[in-house]
């Protein structure tokens, strides 16, 4: 009959034992260092105010259209030199 030897203990049962083990640990390590607190962020505390000018409306109403139709005051109609790249006729 032969004896084993503590080492011999630990290269053959232990060894089986501790792999598992081990990496199991360190699975969870990895994963308990991948879970992070996200920081909250504080949201505005309110939408910057715009001024809109106040409604008012004038006719247009110009020789070169040929429809009527009330604009915005502040607004302003330039007419084009060019129609889908084309010189108008006149």
């Amino acid at each position: 009959m032969t004896q084993t030897t503590p080492s011999a203990y630990i290269r053959n049962g232990a060894g089986r034992l501790l792999r598992p083990i081990f990496a199991g640990i360190l699975m969870l390590l990895f994963v308990l260092s991948g879970c992070e607190e996200h920081t909250p962020v504080p949201k505005p505390r309110g939408y910057p105010r715009v001024i809109y000018p106040e409604k008012a409306y004038k006719p247009f109403d110009a020789s070169y259209c040929r429809f009527t139709f009330d604009m915005p005051a502040y607004a302003e109609v330039v007419k084009d030199t060019a129609y889908f790249d084309e010189k108008p006729k006149d």
